[in-house]
């Protein structure tokens, strides 16, 4: 468990022994950086060290932000686990092991998390990439139908990452084996530039004109035979996100291009 030199090395180590998880803590002083410069060496650093001792132990390492807002977890064979891999194996966990009715995972999801839930009768429901709670505490109630596996590794990663813990548990697996024996996805993201002024038109022009069945949860995505896409505005740059995701990576690259070439169209109206 790499502390980042952060405040968590009072917490994270303690709530790992708290469940019986025997923790090496690295970076467990607390001190503050001078520049982001430093920053971005530590982090270097802090990777590549984690990723050679889960290796070299065959063990899990994880790299905890300073205020334990964000997490780093690396399987045992020096893997960094994704996004889409962690907020995946929650899901898993979720669906085999608890009972539950609905699954809600963010548009830009893979279609990953989609087949595990067919395979154990759970729905699944795409949501905004950030949805809004009357209450963040109802997020991890056990009595929830309905749950968020994205929201809890927002949220609270410590907490989400127990739950990694819980499921290779359950499992008897390393984490890397099943990560592994997740469903394949060739799911690709990309950043567009787009003037803030443009977005809304690309939005409006992307949804009218597409070929496939458009849903309007969170930007525009597009569900075609071969694939899916989704066009999402940045909330602060002169850019949009494009994420895709093809029943093969020829299908996923033409649809890509395809649309980078109407949004180009559409935002060369505006330089």
């Amino acid at each position: 468990v790499d502390c980042f030199y952060g405040t968590t090395t009072h917490i994270f180590p303690s709530l790992l022994a708290a469940f019986s998880c025997t923790a090496t803590v690295l970076k467990g002083q607390i001190r503050e950086f001078n520049s982001t410069e430093e920053i971005r060496n530590e982090s270097r650093d802090s990777i590549n060290g984690i990723k050679n001792l889960t290796k070299l132990n065959n063990e899990i390492g994880v790299i905890v932000g300073p205020h334990g807002e964000q997490l780093t977890v690396v399987d045992e064979d020096g893997n960094i686990l994704q996004w889409d891999d962690i907020t995946t194996l929650l899901g898993l966990l979720f669906v085999k092991y608890r009972t539950i009715k609905e699954l809600c995972i963010p548009v830009i999801s893979s279609s990953r998390l989609g087949k595990i839930a067919e395979e154990n009768n759970v729905i699944l429901k795409r949501v905004p990439k950030t949805p809004v709670f009357e209450d963040v505490f109802t997020i991890f109630s056990k009595n929830s139908e309905s749950v968020y596996p994205h929201s809890m590794y927002e949220y609270d990663p410590m907490i989400a990452f127990l739950l990694l813990l819980e499921l290779v548990a359950r499992e008897e697996k390393k984490l890397s084996e099943i990560r592994r024996e997740l469903p394949d996805t060739n799911m690709y993201h990309t950043v567009l530039p787009c003037p803030v002024d443009a977005k809304a038109v690309v939005m409006r022009e992307i949804a009218s004109t597409a070929n496939g069945h458009v849903e309007l949860i969170d930007g525009v995505r597009v569900v075609h035979d071969d694939g899916w896409i989704i066009i999402l505005p940045d909330t602060l740059q002169p850019s949009v996100h494009v994420y895709c995701e093809g029943i093969t990576d020829e299908a996923r690259d033409k649809l890509i291009d395809d649309y980078s070439i109407k949004i180009k169209k559409i935002t060369a109206k505006y330089a």
